[in-house]
């Protein structure tokens, strides 16, 4: 039944889409004796196109899923893709190993391997701006493309993949004093070597700024940092 367990999982923690689980659920014949005549019945007449409906089956189906699974780590709740907040990961991260860092120009890049599963994660640090880490799942062979030849996933190798993660997962930090911290005028300068003439706008939206803050600093970015910055219509340097 690893099988199954493992298609619930990914429907559980949001890797499978709703329509494709639905899909599946239906085509197979063992499933009611898996998950015992109640909760087979729940899930199999729920309506997944109800939000509160689909809610409410990942919970159900987590709660019988963590019940029949060894759980010696939280591996298999994990998105794919996952973001976690520095300051209480739980025990998300808890039986992470650290395998090697990928150093500069990617300062914030790492890969792990989880002791408990051996399951490998493609590790961001995104501490400069909202203090969370940013986890993809990667494939043995991926992992092993890292270690022996140096040959890494480029999920995450721009800052600016690690502030919009950051922003869709409902982390946008507030700075007390933002226009005189230098950490938001060195970000700027770095996403703007990453895109040249990257717009005003974007970076206000990515460092959770308005736009006559981010203004000032930008001014700072392009006077110390030799920042490329696109300031409304008209490109600055």
């Amino acid at each position: 039944m690893d099988s199954i367990l493992d298609v619930i999982w990914r429907f559980v923690r949001g890797d499978t889409d709703a329509k494709e689980f639905e899909l599946w659920l239906y085509a197979q014949e063992t499933l009611e004796d898996f998950l015992g005549n109640k909760l087979y019945l729940d899930i199999i007449s729920a309506d997944y196109r109800s939000g509160d409906a689909k809610w409410r089956v990942r919970k159900a189906l987590e709660e019988f899923a963590r019940s029949v699974s060894s759980m010696s780590c939280e591996c298999s709740a994990l998105p794919n893709t996952a973001v976690i907040p520095m300051a209480c990961p739980g025990d998300a991260i808890s039986r992470f190993d650290e395998i090697r860092l990928r150093g500069k120009p990617y300062w914030w890049l790492g890969v792990s391997r989880c002791a408990a599963c051996g399951t490998p994660w493609l590790v961001a640090q995104e501490e400069r701006q909202n203090d969370v880490f940013i986890f993809r799942r990667l494939t043995e062979v991926q992992f092993s493309d890292i270690l022996s030849d140096n040959r890494w996933p480029d999920d995450f190798d721009k800052y600016e993949t690690l502030l919009r993660l950051s922003r869709e997962a409902g982390h946008q930090a507030i700075f007390f004093d933002p226009i005189g911290d230098s950490s938001l005028a060195w970000t700027m300068g770095d996403l703007a070597r990453e895109r040249p003439w990257i717009r005003l706008s974007e970076l206000a939206e990515l460092l959770n700024l308005d736009l006559e803050t981010a203004a000032v600093i930008a001014d700072e970015a392009i006077t110390s940092h030799g920042a490329l910055i696109e300031v409304d219509s008209e490109p600055r340097q």
